[in-house]
C-alpha cells in the first residue's frame, strides 16, 4: 500500500515522453514550406497533446497522493511492504453480579414463610417474578440499564430443580403449580434466575439470583407407617359433630431438619409437636423424631391474629408461649393417666387430637410464665381471661362473619397440667373447631365451669345471637360423651 502511488508515477512516465517526442515530431513537420497551410491544424493539435498531458499527469499526481493517505485503510495483497492495520480495540469485560435478582413470591397459601405448609388436596399456586436489585458497586452503565430498559424480566432465564419429589408446572407468565409428592414429606423447590445484558456503551454484565423454596407436605394416614399408627392411637368414636371428630386424613412430618422451619411469620412447625422437650422417657415412645402431626392450617392463622390483636393493644411480643398443640390419641390417654397435675384437665375428645387447638401464654420476659396483662401486679387467670375478653373475643366474632373455618371455643386456666414441665403458668386455650364459641374457665375449686352467661355479657356484634344460640345447643348435646372443654 505504502508504493501504490509512487507505482502509478512511475508508470506514467513513457506514455509522458511519447506525448513529448509525438510533440516535438509536429513542430518539424510545421517548419516544412509546403506545409504552411497545415500550419494551424498542427498547432492546434500541439495544444490538445499538451493540454491533454498535463491533466493526465494531474490525475496520477492526484491518485498516488489518495493512495498514499489512504494506507491505513486499504488491504493491497500484492504489496511486498509492511502493512498497516488499525489497532483492534481490547474485548470489554464482563461484570459478574451474584444476589442481583431477588424474587417476588405470591401464593395460595396463608404465609410463605422459611417454609410452606401445603394444605392437603390442595396444590401450591403461585407466582415467582424477578425484582432486580443491582449493588451500589456495579458500574454506572449497568445501574443505568436496568434501571431503565424495559422488558427485563421477558429477556430473564428462569430455571428450577426439585429435590425431595413433586412437581412443577408453569403456564407462563411467571405462574407455577407445584403438586406435592405422593407421599408427602419435605421437598425443596430452588429457582435460579440469570440475566446477560450489555449497554450502548460496551459494558456487559451477568445478573444471577436464587431462590429456595421449601415445602411441608402432606402425608396420608395410610403412608404413615404401621408402627407409628400404633403409637398414635386410636380415635374415639364421637356421637355428635362426626365431620370434626374424626381421624385427620392427613398429617405432617416433623423431623429434627424441619421442627425449626418457620411456616407463619411467627412460628415455627415445632411448635405444635409433642413438645418433648418438656416430658421425660417415661412418654409414649412418639414422643421422638420422627413425629407425625395433624395441623389445621386454620389454627396457625389463628394464632397469627391473636398475636396482631395483642401487638395492638401495646403488648409488644415476638411470639406466643406455646404449651401444647398437636396431641395424638395415645399421648392424649398417657397423659390422663398421669397422677397429681398432670392431665387434670385433659378431655377424652380433645380438640388437640385433630390439630385443631393450642394452649398459649404471653411472655415477653423468657421467664416460662405469663406476664402481668391486666397491670393488677400478679400472674393469674385473670391474665388469661384479659387475653380472651381484649384479643381473642373479637377474632371469634369476626371469624363468624368473614372465615369460619378459623372461629371456635376458647378456655382460660390459671395453671397447666403438662407432666413434667415446670413452672406453672396461666395460659389460653383456643381452637377452630368451628362449631360453637364456648367459653370456660376453672374456678376455685379446680374444676373446669363452661360460662354459658359470657356472650350475654360480651355480645358480638351481628353474631351474639348466633353464639349464645350455638353454646347453648353445645351444652344441650352433652350427655357425657362429648367433652365442653379442650
Amino acid at each position: 500500500m505504502r508504493g501504490a502511488g509512487a507505482g502509478l508515477i512511475t508508470a506514467s512516465v513513457p506514455v509522458v515522453k511519447q506525448l513529448c517526442s509525438a510533440i516535438r515530431e509536429s513542430d518539424l513537420s510545421s517548419a516544412n514550406p509546403r506545409g504552411k497551410n497545415r500550419a494551424g491544424s498542427l498547432t492546434m493539435k500541439k495544444f490538445w497533446l499538451i493540454l491533454n498531458s498535463i491533466l493526465f499527469l494531474l490525475f496520477v499526481v492526484s491518485a498516488g497522493v489518495m493512495a498514499y493517505f489512504a494506507r491505513p485503510y486499504l488491504l493491497d495483497a500484492s504489496s511486498t511492504g509492511p502493512v498497516e492495520k488499525a489497532e483492534a480495540a481490547a474485548p470489554a469485560e464482563t461484570v459478574e453480579l451474584p444476589n442481583s435478582i431477588q424474587f417476588n413470591l405470591k401464593g395460595n397459601s396463608i404465609y410463605q414463610e422459611e417454609a410452606i405448609l401445603v394444605e392437603a388436596e390442595n396444590p401450591f399456586r403461585f407466582t415467582l417474578r424477578p425484582v432486580f436489585d443491582v449493588p451500589s458497586s456495579a458500574p454506572d452503565a449497568i445501574r443505568s440499564y436496568v434501571a431503565t430498559y424495559p422488558n427485563l424480566e421477558e429477556r430473564t432465564q428462569i430455571e428450577w430443580k426439585t429435590e425431595g419429589g413433586g412437581t412443577i408446572q408453569s403456564p407462563g407468565e411467571g405462574r407455577y403449580e407445584f403438586t406435592p409428592p405422593p407421599k408427602g414429606g419435605d421437598a425443596v423447590l430452588t429457582f435460579r434466575a440469570t440475566l446477560q445484558i450489555t449497554t450502548n456503551k460496551g459494558v456487559s454484565a451477568v445478573l444471577q439470583g436464587q431462590k429456595e423454596l421449601r415445602f411441608v407436605c402432606p402425608v396420608r394416614w395410610d403412608d404413615i407407617p404401621p408402627k407409628v399408627q400404633d403409637m398414635i392411637g386410636r380415635y374415639p368414636v364421637a356421637k355428635e359433630y362426626k365431620n370434626f371428630y374424626k381421624r385427620p386424613p392427613y398429617w405432617y412430618q416433623v423431623t429434627a431438619d424441619n421442627e425449626n422451619w418457620k411456616i407463619s411469620p411467627h412460628f415455627k412447625l415445632g411448635d405444635f409437636d409433642l413438645h418433648f422437650d418438656y416430658t421425660t422417657a417415661q412418654s409414649p415412645e412418639l414422643n421422638q423424631f420422627t413425629q407425625y402431626i395433624a395441623l389445621n392450617p386454620n389454627l396457625v392463622r389463628k394464632l397469627e391474629e391473636i398475636l396482631n390483636g395483642l401487638q395492638e393493644k401495646g403488648i409488644q411480643v415476638d411470639t406466643l408461649g406455646i404449651l401444647a398443640g398437636f396431641r395424638s390419641p395415645g399421648y392424649n390417654h398417657w397423659k390422663k393417666e398421669q397422677g397429681g397435675v398432670g392431665g387434670k384437665y385433659t378431655k377424652g375428645l380433645s380438640t388437640h387430637m385433630y390439630g385443631a387447638a393450642a394452649d398459649f401464654y404471653v411472655d415477653r420476659d423468657g421467664d416460662g410464665i405469663m406476664d402481668d396483662l391486666n397491670g393488677d401486679g400478679v400472674s393469674d387467670q385473670k391474665d388469661a381471661a384479659w387475653i380472651r375478653d381484649e384479643v381473642v373475643d373479637a377474632i371469634d366474632c369476626q371469624a363468624q362473619e368473614a372465615n369460619p373455618g378459623m372461629a371456635g371455643a376458647c378456655g382460660i386456666y390459671g395453671e397447666h397440667d403438662v407432666p413434667d414441665r415446670s413452672p406453672q403458668t396461666p395460659n389460653v386455650h383456643v381452637d377452630v373447631r368451628k362449631y360453637a364459641l364456648t367459653r370456660w374457665y376453672i374456678n376455685s375449686h379446680d374444676k373446669m365451669i363452661t360460662d354459658w352467661s359470657h356472650w350475654d355479657k360480651k355480645p358480638c356484634p351481628k353474631a351474639a345471637v348466633q353464639a349464645k344460640e350455638q353454646a347453648s345447643s353445645t351444652a344441650a348435646e352433652d350427655n357425657g360423651t362429648h367433652d365442653p372443654g379442650e
